[in-house]
């Protein structure tokens, strides 16, 4: 089977975050500035001051009939670990990718 590698967006929505989270986050804010975000196979959060709506960037690999689908489930798996291990509350997370393999490259022409 053919490996494949996906670029995976994982969105989602803040919710019931308590102050010490709210501080936490607010306190790494900077460093999570969506202007600084990369596709990482570890992930990049990304998120606004407000605290509302956040994104993860990931690059997996899957394989198989149904790799899109194991690709997006694998980026949500490790972006719900991630949240909970910070005590994050979080919604309506939503994975949507791209096959990197399907990806065409056009190169400027020499005049």
């Amino acid at each position: 089977m053919t490996q494949r590698t996906y670029r995976i967006l994982v969105k989602g929505r803040f919710d019931a975050l308590d102050d010490d989270a709210r501080a936490r986050l607010l306190a790494a804010a900077d460093e999570h500035d969506p202007l600084l975000a990369a596709f990482t196979e570890e992930g990049t959060l990304t998120y606004s001051r407000e605290l509302r709506h956040f994104t993860f960037r990931y690059v997996v690999t899957a394989s198989g009939e149904d790799a899109d689908r194991e690709a997006r489930q694998q980026a949500v798996d490790k972006a719900v670990a991630a949240l909970r291990a910070g005590g994050y509350g979080y919604r309506d997370l939503n994975a949507t990718g791209t096959d990197m393999t399907e990806v065409r490259i056009r190169r400027k022409q020499r005049r």
